[in-house]
């Protein structure tokens, strides 16, 4: 009995400790202009999910339009928009905010 109450308290904990963490991440969305192929959407995560607090980039590629549409998971604000801008100019791209639902 002692241990079964055990694990719920452990349960409790865990569950508050994993709400914690994701109360203190922020979601990003991006458009990258000018993006051609694959690789080039390829080099644009990369640079990306290698800054500081970057904890996932999804990416939407759009070969018509060539345009990346890229989400990006920053935790506890370790980086910012226009950092991951500048990150993506530094590739040789183009890239501008978007809200969530664009």
């Amino acid at each position: 009995m002692k241990s079964m109450a055990f694990l719920m308290a452990f349960a409790a904990l865990l569950t508050a400790s994993i709400g914690i963490a994701n109360a203190s991440e922020e979601r990003v969305r991006l458009q990258v202009y000018n993006i051609t192929c694959a690789s080039c959407a390829y080099i644009t995560k990369k640079t990306i999910s290698r800054m500081s607090g970057v904890s996932a980039v999804d990416m939407s590629f759009n070969l018509r339009e060539a345009t990346l549409k890229c989400d990006v998971r920053i935790e506890n604000s370790q980086t910012d928009v226009a950092a991951l801008a500048s990150a993506i100019r530094g590739t040789g791209y183009e890239a501008r905010a978007l809200t969530v639902t664009e």
